[in-house]
């Protein structure tokens, strides 16, 4: 089975996105914004607010749903920059959820540029049962005295973006397929 059959159909891979212009980066943030706006509209007596630093307040919303018979959990954060810049980030992250557990993650973000970037955790519970079997491989020895748990995700990740694989500019046609996924959805909670 191919790595990318557990995705949605709007899910663009590396080697399916066209080509992305001025006018289609603009485009794909007018798209997230509706998407964005719409829905913390639709659900605002769920909102939950936070206003931990002053200069920048936070508003979440998470649902779970039901698509195509898979659970689904999204998650919006808006994270104001008002005091700095008056452009806020913004980030839809989905989650796909498999017998209880959280597998494929990527998020979508809108920062202060303008420009909505895709980024793919991938398989969350693989990751951790990775993480797990390397721990019992060395005694319960704390990784975080050689190189800090977080390091190689870490490093992987930064690669994997200088590579254009990951935390790259999103096409509106993805976005679109988001917007679909989201509206056809049935929310559970």
């Amino acid at each position: 089975m191919s790595e990318l059959a557990n995705y949605p159909a709007f899910y663009l891979t590396i080697e399916h996105r066209p080509p992305l212009n001025p006018e289609l980066l603009e485009l794909s943030s007018t798209i997230l914004t509706d998407i964005f706006d719409n829905f913390m509209l639709q659900y605002i007596a769920d909102l939950k607010q936070f206003n931990i630093h002053k200069e920048f307040p936070e508003a979440i919303l998470s649902k779970r749903l039901l698509f195509d018979s898979s659970l689904y959990a999204i998650s919006l954060k808006d994270i104001g920059t008002y005091q700095i810049d008056p452009v806020p980030n913004r980030f839809l992250s989905v989650l796909q959820i498999m017998n209880g557990f959280g597998r494929k993650y990527w998020t979508y973000r809108l920062g202060n540029d303008g420009i909505v970037r895709r980024k793919d955790s991938g398989d969350l519970y693989e990751k951790s049962k990775q993480e797990k079997n390397l721990m019992r491989r060395m005694g319960g020895f704390l990784l975080s005295k050689v190189n800090g748990p977080q390091e190689p995700a870490k490093l992987n990740s930064e690669i994997e973006e200088k590579m254009g694989l990951n935390n790259q500019p999103v096409h509106p046609k993805e976005l679109e397929g988001l917007k679909a996924f989201i509206e056809n959805a049935i929310i559970i909670d």
